[in-house]
């Protein structure tokens, strides 16, 4: 998942993340990337409603945006 915008357009074929994630909430999931090479850790936030997933993204550190727009889908519904 690229963050080449939040990582001041660093771009790496390769690059180690050290992840983790925790439930907020019965809805709510949060990850933290850390970049083992660079000094940037991002957040990401699912928020999971009925078939809707909003997903947020941000980093610790960057000298412009600081933030992702926000992601929104839903789950597709099978046809009967």
């Amino acid at each position: 998942m690229t963050g080449n915008r939040l990582h001041h357009e660093y771009q790496p074929a390769v690059m180690r993340v050290v992840a983790s994630g925790e439930w907020l909430d019965e809805r709510t999931f949060v990850m933290s990337w850390t970049f083992v090479e660079s000094a940037f850790r991002d957040t990401v936030t699912c928020r999971f409603a009925s078939r809707y997933l909003r997903l947020d993204r941000s980093v610790n550190v960057n000298s412009s945006a600081t933030e992702m727009p926000t992601l929104t889908g839903a789950r597709a519904v099978k046809a009967a």
